[in-house]
Parts: structure tokens; sequence; C-alpha cells
């Protein structure tokens, strides 16, 4: 193991899922019918969960939302 892997990358895969842990909120909210009509929340661990203050912020969506319409040409 070189360095890097010792000291940056091994202390950081304490913070990883595995493809398959990370797949599972997904997964959760395409099969579970509990949650068949539920939009427009935020799910984090298979839980639903407040977004971060920045997800919150309208001006940042709104900036997002045009930046998206030019950048695609779609007008």
């Amino acid at each position: 193991m070189n360095f890097f892997s010792r000291v940056i990358m091994a202390p950081m895969k304490a913070f990883w899922k595995t493809p398959k842990s990370g797949a599972q909120t997904q997964i959760r909210l395409a099969v579970d019918p509990e949650l068949e009509k539920t939009t427009g929340k935020y799910f984090e661990n298979s839980q639903e969960a407040t977004p971060s203050c920045a997800a919150r912020n309208d001006e940042t969506a709104v900036w997002l939302w045009q930046k998206s319409v030019e950048l695609t040409n779609l007008k």
C-alpha cells in the first residue's frame, strides 16, 4: 500500500457505501407501496429527511433552472 492509500483513502472508506448499500434508498422508493404517491420529498438512508439549506434555497433553484435551460438550448 502506498502512502496515499494508507493515509488518505483508508480513513475515507469509513464514509463510503458499497453499490448495493448505496442503492437501497432508490430501491425502497421504487418498490414500497406506502410511498407510491409520495412526491417532492427528500430521502436519505431509506428515510425521509430534510434537505440541506443550500438545497432549499429558492434563488439557487431559479438560477440552476435558468442555467440548465441555457446550457441545453431548451427555451
